[in-house]
């Protein structure tokens, strides 16, 4: 490159000093280059204030800009890939590029892609989106064909190809990516050496097509298009319906390329708007980066100095693109450092381990959500960001989600695309002191990415951290997530995170939560390359629903209804075949597991182990038994209640007391407001002031919620507002001779229950 450097000097030398700035070095104007300062009139813009079309008079077809085959010594500079640029609506093979006499691609970028032949394609852009009977895709053969012939002249069929694309030139560009691979005989070698592009303004809406008439409108009646106007107004709908079709056909084959999307932030003069806003120049693909550019849409491309905070950015999106053509060159340094994080100082929860103790989900029960339009979309490149499924405890999240994830595996596995879809998981426990903070769902969520050997290149990303002081520090851990969710490319993070609620519950009054933690990381990624779903008893807040694209989703519905009804009858026509008895003897039972069970997995699954217990032969007078077992007091019975009294948090041990005691003792209903004011005057917030009006009511929707959530299967709350236990069984296990209870439940009976004479002190207060 030095010898390069010298030969463009010694130019620069011979030529005016009236041109001096901080560019290094300027190549001789070659023929190309002089035709290209002599065309259209005065200076030329591109897409939003053109005078003078890339076919009026213009260069067509490819020009190669570097090495300059003019010049015989740059002519056999050796490079390795290809760069080639596109203007766009009205815009021109070199003026797009130019500024001044400043035509970046030849005269700034080969210092920094030396290695590189860089070459730009000029169409009639006027006609292209006119009503001439010329297309965009007649331009795109053009382009493929081009492509084709200097490949073939030069031996050169399987080189790398990065693109860059400016306005509706990026239209161009993704129509001759279709046309590639449609058309695989002849043009599939070039389909398959595209690696990367970078879209400068480009629109990606889709098939939208009232958004496409509105945009040709708005092009069409900038001032300085000059004549393309007359042209463009008469066959706005037909362009719009062709440029519409190329985009959402793009999406598919674009899932391949890395993708840098600039976008303006400037008005343009004339106009007094962005020509393209953001929303419409970021495609949300996982393998797209998307970046400002401070600047308006016609002067984002143009750079009159190398120093140009823009070009810098431009040529940065560039590097980074022929970089990854040649893979990792550090994959041993890479390796060696993800192994000593991983076992040195991460100490992350196995996942995996805890993944296998979940049950498998029951028959047909996770169908509803796989076909769920939500849960489709969420899937797809540009869909959903985030899924809220929420439910009461034991309604089947945690088991529901297990199927999702072996879902997600098994589709990672089957996929064609380059994309990488990593499916990643943590199951929230607050009984677990593993599994029960943020801290350790992030270390977790580090190790499934890093011990991934598809996914473990994103460690250099994280260049720069110290990994030993890092792994101590819970912030720390978070920008390392960060920094991987920002830059890696090629990659969506499917993070399926289990009941929340646990550990929100447990960071109770923290000031950073996970949940805050979530909604910043989505922030970092208006691209989708991280998807949330996640399982919540409630559904989500306000706040969250704000921040993020989130789909909630009850799974207290009718598919988990049927799903609980078809479980039940299983189990009982299962038992009553092998003991030859007719189902129909079997449908009380049934119907009572399912009025007992309130359509709950879980609670379904402790109704059965009750009724069946100690049965090895049914008979119709067992399942008689079954069903009267079902409505008393036994020590099968208290065990099912123990065991589900165990799942309530410690932190509502005291206000379950309470709300148990009140509605065992008192003979008539009770509304949440009338137990809510007994239990405010019986816990600590007002143990020396009798409570206001408003903070009862406070309190009666606050244990509207709690019961609901920990107590479900002992408490209901009935249509006309008063609360009761589910069952006359459940009042009788909280009323039962604790010495008759065998040891190991007397304690938890002990830690929800008070004596009669404590509990009548309580009911005085009424």
């Amino acid at each position: 490159m030095d010898r390069v450097r010298a030969k463009l000097g010694g130019r620069k030398a011979a030529k005016s000093s009236a041109h001096h700035d901080d560019d290094r070095a300027t190549p001789p104007e070659d023929s190309d280059s002089r035709r290209a300062r002599d065309m259209g009139e005065g200076r030329s813009s591109d897409s939003a204030g053109s005078s003078s079309g890339g076919g009026r008079g213009g260069v067509m077809g490819l020009t190669q800009l570097w090495p300059d085959p003019a010049i015989e010594s740059i002519s056999k500079v050796e490079t390795d890939v290809d760069v080639i640029a596109i203007h766009g609506l009205g815009g021109h093979p070199f003026k797009t590029w130019s500024e001044g006499e400043k035509l970046w691609l030849r005269d700034f970028l080969p210092y920094s892609a030396s290695k590189t032949r860089i070459m730009t394609f000029g169409y009639n852009s006027a006609v292209a989106f006119s009503g001439s009977r010329s297309t965009i895709r007649d331009f795109a053969i053009q382009l493929l064909e081009d492509i084709k012939q200097v490949r073939r002249r030069d031996k050169e069929s399987e080189r790398k190809i990065i693109f860059i694309c400016h306005s509706l030139g990026g239209i161009v560009f993704k129509q001759a990516l279709i046309v590639a691979h449609e058309k695989e005989m002849r043009y599939r070698t070039i389909g398959d050496s595209v690696t990367g592009v970078v879209f400068l303004g480009t629109p990606h809406r889709g098939a939208d097509i009232a958004y496409w008439t509105k945009l040709l409108a708005k092009f069409a009646n900038v001032p300085l298009l000059g004549g393309i106007r007359k042209d463009l107004l008469g066959s706005l709908e037909p362009k719009s319906k062709e440029l519409g079709t190329i985009c959402a056909q793009f999406v598919e084959r674009g899932m391949k390329l890395q993708i840098f999307s600039l976008y303006e932030r400037h008005n343009l003069p004339g106009l007094g708007s962005l020509v393209v806003d953001d929303f419409s120049a970021i495609l949300h693909l996982p393998n797209e980066t998307p970046i400002p550019i401070d600047a308006d849409h016609r002067s984002m491309c143009r750079y009159l100095t190398s120093s140009d905070r823009n070009y810098l950015t431009v040529a940065n999106c560039i590097g980074e693109l022929i970089d990854a053509t040649s893979g990792p060159s550090t994959q041993s340094y890479v390796d060696v450092s993800v192994r000593n994080f991983l076992w040195f100082y991460l100490r992350a929860v196995d996942a995996t381990a805890i993944l296998e103790r979940i049950p498998v989900h029951w028959g047909k029960s996770s169908r509803w959500f796989m076909e769920h339009p939500e849960f489709k979309s969420w899937t797809t490149p540009a869909g959903r960001q985030a899924i809220w499924l929420f439910g009461p405890p034991g309604s089947g999240k945690t088991v529901l989600l297990r199927s999702v994830i072996a879902s997600l595996s098994a589709r990672a596995d089957d996929r064609e695309t380059s994309v990488i879809c990593k499916p990643i998981y943590f199951f929230f426990d607050d009984k677990d002191p593993s599994r029960r903070t943020s801290d350790t769902f992030v270390r977790s969520v580090l190790k499934q990415i890093l011990e991934d050997t598809r996914t473990s290149h994103v460690f250099r990303y994280l260049e720069g951290f110290d990994f030993k002081t890092t792994a101590t520090n819970e912030n720390g851990l978070w920008k390392c997530l960060s920094a991987i969710v920002e830059k890696s490319r090629g990659i969506m993070f499917q993070l399926v995170i289990d009941a929340v609620d646990e550990v929100m519950r447990h960071s109770a009054g923290s000031p950073d939560n996970i949940i805050d933690r979530l909604q910043r990381l989505l922030a970092l990624d208006p691209s989708g390359r991280l998807r949330l779903m996640i399982s919540d008893r409630r559904p989500p807040s306000y706040e969250f629903s704000r921040v993020a694209d989130v789909a909630p989703i009850s799974i207290d519905n009718d598919d988990t209804k049927s799903s609980v009804q078809e479980w039940v009858e299983a189990q009982v026509r299962k038992s009553l075949e092998a003991s030859k008895v007719a189902y129909s003897a079997g449908e009380p039972l049934e119907e009572r597991i399912m009025d007992v069970s309130q359509s709950n997995f879980l609670y379904a699954r402790l109704a059965w182990e009750q009724a069946s217990a100690g049965v090895k032969t049914w008979s119709r007078q067992r399942v008689k038994e079954a069903i009267a077992r079902l409505d008393t007091v036994s020590h099968d019975l208290i065990e099912v209640y123990c065991r589900l009294l165990k799942t309530i948090p410690a932190t509502y041990k005291e206000r379950a007391k309470i709300a148990f005691t009140v509605l065992r003792l008192c003979r008539e209903g009770l509304t949440f407001e009338q137990l809510a004011f007994l239990e405010a005057l019986h816990g600590e917030d007002f143990s020396r002031r009798t409570p206001t009006i408003s903070e009862v009511r406070a309190k009666a929707a606050d244990l509207r919620q709690y019961l609901s959530e920990a107590c479900g299967y002992l408490v209901r709350a009935s249509k006309d507002g008063m609360v009761n236990f589910t069952h006359v069984s459940v009042k009788d296990v909280f009323s039962a001779n604790l010495e008759d209870v065998p040891k190991e439940n007397r304690k938890i009976l002990t830690d929800f229950s008070v004596s009669d004479q404590a509990g009548n002190a309580i009911m005085l207060d009424l």
